[in-house]
């Protein structure tokens, strides 16, 4: 009986060496699984002009985590061995001792990590599916983008001639206003001299003309006084 416990004790050390060892192993599928996150402390790249392209990030990561992967499987297949050992050798032993409970904990430390590698498989393809998703999406965004910078050139250059058309009608409407005004200064040019001929060949209109230029001049000359003196007044009582 004390062979059989020492040699339970002997598998109990084993399952926990292989235990470890496959949690480390778990935590490197992890993280290749996660290749796709700026976090991640796995990246791929290949060299080639000094970048890699998406497709060959995706190919080189599923290299790996099928590496990874594989590992991972043929040790939980040998801790499982194991364990089925320690099961089949807990039994042996007298009901008191707590070795099938420990064998037990360890079938369900077993169960656990089936779960974790079904777990990081099933975000691995997640990730890989976004990442191939990714230039995809990219290229139908910058394609739509081309398509609004085109319009909005096109817009623009429809704005920029309809603004020159109004500006070539304003312009015509100017030229012509200043046509119109150019003529009539000319008529009332015209006027004014047959006026002057008028006015010195009849001396009644001239001396007229000449009565309201001085009544003009006089009260040019009182208004200015007035306000003069308004503004000395001002200036005085400020």
């Amino acid at each position: 009986m004390e062979s059989k416990l020492r040699a339970w004790e002997s598998l109990r050390n084993d399952a926990r060496q292989a235990d470890s060892a496959i949690e480390r192993q778990l935590n490197v599928l992890e993280g290749i699984s996660r290749f796709g996150d700026n976090t991640s402390s796995c990246q791929f790249k290949v060299t080639g002009d000094g970048a890699a392209s998406s497709a060959a990030q995706v190919e080189m990561a599923q290299r790996e985590f099928n590496r990874q992967r594989n590992e991972v499987e043929t040790s939980l297949q040998r801790f499982e061995s194991l364990l089925e050992t320690m099961a089949d050798t807990a039994r042996a032993l007298p009901p008191e001792s707590t070795a099938q409970n420990h064998t037990e904990r360890f079938l369900q430390l077993a169960a656990d990590k089936r779960r974790t590698v079904a777990r990081l498989v099933a975000d691995f393809k997640r990730r890989r599916e976004w990442v191939e998703l990714m230039p995809s999406v990219t290229n139908d965004l910058e394609a739509h983008r081309e398509g609004e910078g085109v319009r909005f050139l096109i817009e623009e250059q429809e704005s920029l001639r309809h603004t020159q058309r109004r500006l070539n009608t304003i312009l015509t409407q100017v030229d012509t206003s200043r046509e119109q005004l150019r003529g009539q200064r000319d008529a009332f040019t015209r006027m004014e001299d047959r006026a002057m001929q008028i006015a010195l060949r009849v001396p009644l209109i001239k001396k007229v003309l000449g009565r309201i230029d001085s009544r003009r001049r006089r009260e040019a000359l009182i208004l200015g006084g007035v306000i003069g003196a308004c503004m000395l007044l001002v200036i005085f009582f400020w």
